[in-house]
């Protein structure tokens, strides 16, 4: 089965199969999977906040 983590909450992506009821216990086994590797580098593209700022990109020299 899986699923995915949303704020501290896991969230599944199948149904629970109709044997399960309310109250029984489960075991939950918790594996990461490993993101895709580039063969070339990468890097996180931020924006400052600032040049967020119409008055700022409109600015006049």
């Amino acid at each position: 089965m899986k699923g995915y983590i949303q704020n501290h909450t896991i969230i599944l992506q199948d149904s629970l199969p109709n044997s399960l009821k309310n109250g029984d216990e489960v075991e939950i086994i918790i594996i990461p999977i490993k993101k895709q590797k580039y063969h070339f580098p990468t890097f996180k593209i931020d924006i400052k906040e600032e040049y967020l700022d119409p008055e700022k990109i409109y600015e006049q020299d």
